[in-house]
């Protein structure tokens, strides 16, 4: 008995039509309902492969949109979260130096003040040679402020030592994991007076080194205690470092300095926390005030942050074009597979019309199906995105992190879960209201041009039907989707050409001293033992075996110094090839844009400090420093390596500090730095070198053999290396099984054609031919429009990086890795034609045919 409202009596007690006169949710509720639930019922299988793709692309997109802003905040909450400090205050006397701390710590812009002591401790004895000496971390002494109360670090394992303890030390992660160190281990050093050291340098530097040796041996002198690591981590100078430059290796509290009896290494200082940031400046000024004539060296937080910032940046903004890519990619996939899906259920639309259900009815069910399917892959991509958090932040922002771990960054995860469903509805639009109305369709379509110029040219069977087979999407419910599929494998072509240009672009930055201002294989470094009254008999001897040295095929002299810039302090460069040094080549700087300064009165400065005085080539800036006070043009943008005049100081970088002709820069006597950079053969052993080296100033000082030392910009590029790749690579991926899977559902769709094949006597090799004849016809269409896209692309993206670096913007295209990726391309998509051929072959033509 047929229910009044029916037109036919229901099946199965489901009735999925309505009268010819209804109600509204009659028309678009009832019925749309009871046919999607129906037809879930039957094809739930197909919309899990929906959920699972919608989960996949959600989880990628929004786990980089978070992982990036996790990356990108790291570095600000670490500061937060440790109450970092705002000035590092360095005396260049050290022990020596005439500063008041107290009145430091008194000053009215100090909020929080801490005292800090270098360690004189050596490794254990035995010591066989002076090197042996060196074998342990450099420790500071807290007074029990600093890494106690304020400047802490962000702790990775444990926890920070006892203010009481006379046996526990704090060390930083990069030692630790340097040495094999663990929370719980013991570290044993020796500790000695200054008294005694210094009598053991006395005998060394009087030629008598086997004598210092057998007094810092002797058992009577020094101490000998363990130190059990009572945890480990970083603090803020931590997470970019200049390669020569690493940071301290352990800080003791105050309890154990005093038990070893306060031995001082001779050098220290103080940290402080200001009641403003804005107050640094006049700090600065008022501690100078308190110590004149004496050069004090600042590290300033504002400095080290913006170091850290760009060290992280790159990072961050690789996670941020992830998500974007991803987010493209996935768009034009999952409108792919919707399509792909609305077409299958196209086939019913005549049954479906004949039992009364309307255009509209069957549009609403399909997206009643598609808002099932999408809010469940939008739950489980919300669920990736969670888990995926535990691999963020990435690169240097690692150590800075104050939380680590799985983190639901709850702005974008709320608000992009909405907005993935909304663009995923209005993909399936479209396709759903078409496909609603499709009907089997027998006009004939215009096959390919391509496909009819191979035929009119002679070309085989196999070619000309797999070029069509690739190029023709056929008509009705046997259609394929081939231009999606194209557009898919030419979107997988174009990342991975970028990404190619990119990787090959930063391989040379971080191994071309060039492009980070290190023009030189080697440092002489004489400033360790630099003064007023050695200075001339020092440099007088490096000259001499300069030009004596058969190794050295280049050099010049680099000084480094502090200048104030519009009223900004600037960390600077000189350079200078004396006549004496007698060789033909000389090592100037990286010039990028302009030219280098070689009069008084001109500069060339950094981008990062260009962007920051807000001035170009060509403007004019004030410059004071010891030796000149005037106007000074910008002449160039330079490329400088990553210096400073010690740990302690703010430093130069790729595109921080400038460089000035040697006239305008103090001399040692104004607390600047000396080195002597040399380009050397290739092949030269550099520890002979060092011997060499030693001999040759034995009689007035000693110098120091330095690499050339990345700046931590590019440290952080380095590590960096691996990330592009394997983003890139899981997007190529991801493209590549979805170009497979339409690939798979594009000859399925053809068995009749297939089947006709065989029964005109096509043999099996021949319909394998097609297959790959049809999958080089997509990676051939993919590639002609690819590469070029992923050229300009990759060059772009690189130029885009490396101006913000401020390093050379010169990208390289490496011809050989784009043809490996075109080979690699075409054996793909060729292996992707075969296989389900080959499959489809399995099943006899009169079968297919009957079917169909």
């Amino acid at each position: 008995m047929s229910r009044p409202w029916c037109q036919h009596p229901p099946s199965g007690g489901v009735c999925v039509l309505v009268a010819r006169v209804g109600t509204w949710s009659d028309h678009y509720v009832r019925t749309s309902l009871t046919l999607a639930r129906a037809q879930l019922t039957r094809g739930w299988t197909n919309l899990l492969g929906l959920a699972v793709l919608v989960a996949l692309v959600t989880g990628l997109v929004l786990a980089g949109l978070a992982g990036a802003q996790r990356t990108r905040t790291a570095v600000d909450r670490m500061i937060v979260a440790t109450r970092a400090a705002d000035v590092l205050v360095n005396p260049s006397n050290g022990d020596e130096s005439a500063l008041d701390y107290d009145a430091v710590a008194q000053l009215p812009m100090v909020a929080e003040f801490s005292r800090l002591s270098g360690v004189a401790v050596l490794a254990v004895p035995p010591y066989q040679t002076f090197d042996d000496l060196f074998d342990v971390p450099s420790v500071f002494a807290s007074d029990g402020e600093a890494i106690f109360n304020f400047d802490r670090p962000v702790l990775v394992e444990g926890r920070l030592p006892r203010l009481d303890a006379s046996d526990e030390i704090y060390l930083g992660e990069a030692y630790a994991e340097s040495a094999g160190y663990s929370v719980g281990d013991v570290l044993a050093v020796r500790s000695f007076q200054s008294e005694e050291l210094d009598l053991a340098f006395e005998l060394v530097d009087s030629g008598d080194g086997a004598g210092g040796l057998d007094l810092l041996n002797d058992p009577l002198v020094g101490q000998t205690i363990e130190l059990r690591v009572a945890g480990i981590g970083n603090l803020l100078e931590d997470v970019a470092v200049d390669e020569g430059y690493e940071p301290f290796g352990g800080w003791i509290g105050p309890a154990v300095y005093a038990d070893l009896g306060e031995p001082s290494a001779g050098y220290g200082g103080a940290v402080v926390r200001l009641n403003s940031p804005d107050d640094v400046d006049d700090f600065k000024a008022a501690v100078d005030a308190l110590a004149p004539g004496e050069k004090v060296v600042y590290q300033s937080q504002a400095v080290t942050r913006a170091k850290a910032l760009r060290a992280t940046e790159p990072s961050a903004t690789a996670l941020a074009v992830f998500a974007v890519v991803t987010a493209l990619l996935g768009a034009l996939l999952t409108g792919q597979a919707i399509s792909r899906r609305f077409q299958l259920d196209a086939r019913d639309n005549e049954t479906l019309s004949a039992l009364g259900v309307t255009r509209d009815e069957r549009c609403v069910a399909s997206m009643l199906r598609l808002l099932a399917a999408t809010l469940l892959g939008v739950a489980g991509g919300l669920l990736l995105a969670t888990v995926l958090s535990e691999l963020t932040p990435v690169g240097p922002a690692a150590t800075a992190e104050p939380s680590p771990g799985i983190n639901f960054d709850v702005p974008i995860l709320l608000i992009g879960a909405p907005v993935v469903l909304a663009v995923v509805m209005a993909l399936g639009a479209v396709p759903a209201w078409h496909n609603a109305g499709h009907h089997r369709d027998d006009a004939v379509e215009r096959g390919s041009a391509i496909a009819s110029w191979l035929a009119g040219h002679g070309a085989s069977a196999p070619v000309t039907t797999g070029v069509r087979f690739g190029l023709e999407p056929g008509r009705g419910h046997t259609a394929v989707p081939t231009r999606a599929t194209i557009i898919g494998a030419l979107t997988a072509v174009a990342v991975a050409t970028a990404t190619i240009i990119f990787a090959s672009s930063l391989d040379r930055v971080v191994s071309d001293g060039r492009f980070y201002g290190s023009n030189f294989d080697v440092a002489i470094d004489a400033g360790q033992s630099l003064d007023v009254n050695t200075e001339d008999q020092l440099l007088a001897a490096i000259s001499d075996f300069v030009s004596s040295e058969s190794a050295i095929v280049a050099a010049s002299r680099m000084r480094i110094g502090e200048l104030a810039v519009n009223g900004m302090s600037v960390t600077a460069l000189a350079f200078s090839t004396p006549s004496e040094y007698g060789v033909e080549l000389v090592v100037e700087p990286t010039i990028a844009d302009g030219n280098a300064p070689v009069a008084t009165g001109e500069i060339a400065l950094g981008r990062t400090t260009m962007n920051d005085l807000g001035v170009s080539i060509g403007d004019s800036v004030n410059v004071v420093s010891p030796q000149f006070t005037g106007e000074a043009q910008v002449v160039g943008r330079a490329v400088l390596p990553g210096v400073g005049l010690y740990q302690g100081s703010d430093r130069t970088s790729i595109g921080v500090g400038a460089i000035v002709s040697d006239d305008m820069l103090g001399t040692i006597a104004d607390g600047s730095k000396e080195f002597v950079v040399v380009d050397v053969r290739d092949g030269t052993d550099l520890a002979a070198l060092q011997t060499r080296v030693d001999a040759a100033l034995a009689d007035v000082g000693t110098a120091f053999l330095q690499a050339d030392g990345r700046p931590s910009d590019i440290v952080s590029l380095a590590e960096l290396r691996s990330l592009p790749v394997a983003l890139a690579t899981a997007l190529v991926v991801l493209v590549a099984f979805t170009v497979l899977h339409a690939m798979v559902v594009a000859v399925r769709r053809r068995r009749r054609d297939i089947a006709v094949l065989q029964a005109l006597g096509s043999t099996s090799g021949e319909l394998t031919a097609v297959g790959v004849w049809q999958g080089v016809t997509i990676g051939v269409a993919a590639l002609a429009f690819g590469v070029p896209l992923g050229i300009v692309v990759g060059r772009w993206v690189w130029i885009l990086l490396a101006n913000g670096f401020g390093t050379l913007a010169e990208p390289v295209v490496p011809a050989l890795g784009l043809v490996a990726l075109a080979a690699g391309v075409l054996v793909l998509t060729a292996t992707a034609g075969v296989v389900p051929i080959r499959r489809g072959l399995r099943f006899r033509p009169a079968e297919v045919l009957r079917s169909e």
